[in-house]
């Protein structure tokens, strides 16, 4: 049985490819109720709405790298490179940063994730979504898949 991933958000079944997995594709709705909400004309309520945005476009973010992922690993085990979907799923995710990092703009917005795990000082940080993205970012360039 296909897990979902409901809300505001309209849904993208990927039944035929991953059944086990609908993600959220479009989040325009949830950015509506964003915009349509009637915050507090104050600080409070400007930090309210910045909060609000920043959980949109952040989980935006993981949803787009997961397109990336699925789209990914489906060419690796298969040979077959779907480029247009790698390519929409790579344009979402970019998209998806350039959005989020906007926020940046308002001096009420929390200090930004990046597209990498935590590292202690001294040690290696771990690879995050960014470096598997990247990696499926090439594929793109991988003749033997095309």
């Amino acid at each position: 049985m296909p897990s979902s991933v409901t809300g505001s958000c309209s849904l993208v079944d990927y039944g035929s490819r991953c059944p086990e997995l609908t993600l959220s594709a479009n989040c325009s709705s949830a950015n509506e109720a964003l915009k349509g909400t009637n915050w507090p004309a104050s600080a409070t309520g400007e930090f309210a709405k910045i909060s609000a945005a920043y959980g949109l476009r952040l989980f935006r973010i993981v949803e787009q790298g997961w397109r990336v992922l699925l789209a990914g690993h489906r060419a690796e085990t298969t040979g077959r490179l779907d480029e247009a979907e790698l390519e929409a799923a790579l344009a979402g995710y970019d998209s998806a940063w350039t959005e989020y990092r906007a926020l940046a703009a308002s001096p009420l917005c929390p200090s930004l994730y990046e597209g990498r795990y935590f590292g202690l000082p001294g040690k290696t940080a771990e690879l995050g979504l960014d470096a598997s993205v990247a990696h499926f970012r090439k594929l793109l360039f991988a003749p033997a898949l095309k």
